[in-house]
């Protein structure tokens, strides 16, 4: 159920909603009160620490790289070439 000792946590916060509460065992199995969403023991304040970054945050600024360097690709393919000296004065 917990990660370690249950009383080094001081509180816990809502993932969904992002409510912090002071810890209580009770108050944990049964969820956060507010929206129901599962809640997280912490021993310091989020308040002062900060919210934990998003799992999805990295990942998001790696599909914004990829996308951006298939878009150059694709450009890069498609462009239209300007014809050389030699190409120019065959006829």
């Amino acid at each position: 159920m917990f990660i370690g000792d249950p009383s080094k946590y001081k509180f816990m916060y809502c993932s969904r909603c992002g409510k912090e509460v002071v810890f209580d065992v009770d108050h944990y199995a049964s969820g956060c009160q507010k929206c129901g969403g599962h809640l997280t023991p912490t021993a310091e304040s989020v308040a002062v620490t900060g919210k934990p970054p998003s799992p999805y945050s990295k990942m998001a600024a790696l599909v914004l790289v990829d996308l951006i360097g298939i878009m150059a690709g694709i450009l890069w393919v498609t462009r239209r070439r300007l014809a050389g000296p030699d190409e120019a004065s065959s006829t």
